[in-house]
């Protein structure tokens, strides 16, 4: 029985032959299909390596920034730590901070001009110059 079933799976593959050689246009179509996929496959291929170039290149560039910015950051840091003293003139009992200086009237106002001109001083603070502020003093 077992040769019978043999014979009869001989005989219909024998038959598939047949048919596909008298069809050969089936074959050269599967040839071209085959020929078409390998040609994206290579197509893929470099559409990929692309790729990782570029991927490789821009995790270097992070990696670049990542380093400039933690640079930043320890720079911001270290200034943040150096107190930068603001200079100040007494008027009456109230302490005010020049913030930079300026011209009034025509003439140059500095911290050591305030601070020579009390009078001066006072003048400017009742004017309401911006470039004197107040110190709030802490309790």
């Amino acid at each position: 029985m077992a040769e019978q079933d043999k014979d009869k799976t001989i005989a219909e593959l024998q038959k598939k032959v047949e048919t596909l050689e008298k069809e050969p246009s089936v074959v050269k179509l599967v040839k071209e299909d085959l020929t078409k996929a390998e040609a994206q496959v290579a197509e893929l291929s470099r559409q990929v390596s692309t790729l990782k170039n570029v991927n490789e290149s821009q995790a270097a560039a992070l990696g670049e920034a990542a380093t400039i910015i933690d640079e930043l950051k320890q720079k911001l840091a270290d200034k943040e730590t150096t107190s930068v003293e603001i200079p100040t003139v007494s008027v009456g009992k109230e302490t005010y901070e020049l913030l930079t200086d300026f011209s009034w009237k025509g003439q140059e106002i500095t911290i050591d001009v305030l601070r020579e001109d009390a009078k001066l001083a006072a003048e400017l603070v009742k004017e309401g110059v911006s470039t004197l502020r107040k110190v709030i003093k802490k309790s």
